[in-house]
């Protein structure tokens, strides 16, 4: 699934990333909000899923993987994503 992931340090509360599916209607109220900010990223990815939408922010090899789920706890799905995305590899 194509997902944009903005950050980071938009929301301590949510996490420190959030993804919104591609075209999410939120997403416009983000960029008003934080598209000025040169250290804001928008960037567009494909995931299938939350880890691999964790490892995009965190890359393996330039992070300490030992603990997948604090690096995917980093980032907050918005509702668009989560019910589409399974927190794991689905393929195991």
């Amino acid at each position: 699934m194509l997902v944009t992931i903005v950050g980071p340090n938009l929301n301590e509360v949510k996490g420190t990333f959030v993804v919104h599916e591609a075209g999410c209607g939120d997403l416009t109220k983000l960029r008003k909000k934080y598209g000025a900010h040169t250290d804001t990223w928008f960037d567009d990815v494909e995931v299938d899923s939350m880890r691999a939408a964790a490892e995009f922010v965190y890359p393996v090899g330039e992070f300490d993987w030992d603990d997948p789920d604090a690096y995917i706890d980093d980032l907050w799905f918005a509702p668009c994503v989560q019910q589409q995305l399974t927190r794991n590899d689905p393929s195991g």
